[in-house]
């Protein structure tokens, strides 16, 4: 995926859309993904995403008929050289009568009914403006359906935040956006890490989830969309649904194989050049044997930095852990056999490395000098290189700036505190250019994240039960969990909306809420 979108995404939208966790918004959990993408910033410009589609569609769409006026031909010339500027400040008549105009073209280009002509009006009116306000409250209109219009910015559209509607509106949405793209080139949609769709008690989305990809093919034309299975979940897959999903979604079946032994060598050597060394080299030969066999690019990675921190630290090498035992789901899922017994050991033996390690790096004790593998060149790089920079299985927050840790007589506050220093400012600095991304936050969204969490992971250390809190048929309440556990009862509540009235109404109700189950 990461080569495909080496070579397309100078030209194509090529979106990686994360697993789903509530069965009753899948589609708008797609679309809110898929515009949250589009909003980003690329290159070097100030322009968007979403900015360069509706460009090269515009631009498309008035060039297919010879522009007839003045205006028109203006028009063109701003699109092709990229320069909104052309168009007139903010405000100004020029300004008005240029976007009036593109906003009559793209309306009598698209030819289909319900919210379609409204979607090209939002997504329209947050490329025209130029002010702040207007545009945040184009994208809150766009993202949530919350209307409380600034000024005229969202004339001509209507709210669309009731739930019944929400998924209707997310579907024609990602149509819009998907012709579109065909003015320039195709969307591509990737669906990974869906293995957590098999997981007990996530059957309704599941579900849910493999209708709206069926209704995407349908309703998005010429998009290319890509599920990335593990081959069980794709055997287990084809065991769950009929004919009419598998059709659809295997239109082509790529099977990729696993990498040879000789080629994950060559990954560990990739990750090993800034030693200066090789896995021939760090690792002995019945080492690297256990590093290359294992059953997955990432268990190599992880098994070679265990194996890499045994030698530089002491640190117990892990015992190999078998594979988890599966049992038949009643509901088509799959899940690992959990022996309480055999987690509580697990738990126990990962706390006494902990603590052995915390030891050591307490006594400030550093790199072992018991390899003797490498040349004295390798070594001495493999002090001052971290771990975590070379068998980083993830893409975070960067590792740069950590090395290991001072001993003898620099060994003091000081000596700590300036080798975190440049971690702390790179990692800063990672976290402010996120933090100007535009986030759609939904309170759904991060309801279900919480009931996931919960329900896949704290359900396992000890018992409890799940819920909501509901106040009569038609009242709106936050999205919430309700947490039942022996002792007590508690409530989680996210509210995430703009609109003032949406706000206090909902917080009315919550308070009554609470006043009725204290």
């Amino acid at each position: 995926m990461m080569r495909l979108a080496e070579e397309v995404l100078s030209s194509n939208r090529l979106l990686f859309i994360r697993q789903p966790n509530q069965a009753d918004s899948v589609l708008f959990h797609i679309y809110s993904r898929t515009l949250e993408s589009l909003m980003e910033e690329v290159g070097d410009g100030s322009h968007s995403q979403l900015d360069l589609l509706l460009i090269r569609s515009i631009r498309s769409i008035l060039s297919a008929g010879d522009p007839s006026t003045k205006i028109e031909r203006e028009i063109l010339a701003a699109l092709n050289a990229e320069n909104l500027d052309r168009l007139g400040q903010e405000g100004s008549r020029n300004h008005r009568e240029r976007w009036d105009r593109i906003e009559t073209r793209l309306l009598n280009w698209w030819t289909y009914s319900g919210f379609g002509p409204q979607i090209l009006r939002g997504l329209l009116r947050v490329f025209r403006h130029t002010d702040r306000r207007y545009r945040d409250s184009c994208r809150r209109w766009l993202a949530t359906g919350e209307y409380e219009p600034v000024g005229q910015e969202l004339e001509g559209l209507g709210p669309w935040s009731e739930e019944q509607r929400r998924e209707e509106f997310s579907l024609q949405a990602l149509q819009v956006i998907g012709r579109l793209c065909c003015l320039d080139k195709p969307l591509i949609l990737v669906f990974d890490q869906l293995e957590g769709l098999w997981d007990e008690g996530n059957h309704p989305v599941l579900l849910k989830f493999w209708e709206a990809i069926k209704e995407l093919f349908t309703h998005v034309p010429y998009a290319l969309i890509l599920n990335i299975f593990f081959p069980d979940r794709w055997q287990q897959f084809q065991h769950d649904f009929d004919g009419s999903i598998i059709d659809r979604v295997a239109q082509q079946v790529i099977q990729l194989e696993s990498p040879r032994p000789d080629q994950i060598e060559k990954i560990l050597n990739l990750r090993l050049k800034p030693l200066e060394a090789t896995a021939l080299e760090l690792f002995s030969s019945a080492e690297l044997e256990s590093i290359t066999r294992q059953a997955s690019i990432r268990k190599c990675l992880n098994r070679a930095r265990a194996v890499f921190e045994h030698h530089v630290r002491q640190v117990p090498l892990p015992p190999p852990s078998p594979p988890p035992a599966v049992e038949s789901h009643p509901k088509g899922g799959l899940v690992a056999n959990q022996n309480f017994q055999q987690q509580w050991d697990h738990i126990l033996q990962h706390l006494e490395r902990l603590e052995k390690r915390v030891e050591r790096l307490e006594s400030g004790q550093t790199v072992s000098a018991g390899i003797d593998r490498t040349s004295s060149k390798s070594a001495a790089s493999r002090q001052n290189l971290d771990r975590n920079e070379i068998f980083n299985t993830e893409v975070g927050l960067p590792a740069a700036g950590l090395r290991e840790e001072p001993s003898g007589p620099e060994s003091n506050g000081t000596a700590y505190e300036e080798l975190f220093r440049p971690y702390r400012d790179s990692a800063l600095d990672t976290l402010r250019r996120r933090w100007k991304q535009p986030r759609i936050i939904d309170g759904s969204d991060d309801a279900g994240k919480l009931n996931q969490i919960i329900r896949l992971g704290y359900k396992k250390i000890r018992p409890l039960e799940l819920g909501n809190l509901r106040l009569g048929r038609n009242r709106r309440l936050p999205d919430n969990i309700l947490i039942k556990t022996p002792e007590a009862q508690r409530c989680i509540a996210f509210l995430h909306v703009a609109n003032g009235n949406s706000v206090g109404s909902r917080l009315r109700n919550l308070n009554t809420l609470v006043l009725d189950h204290p």
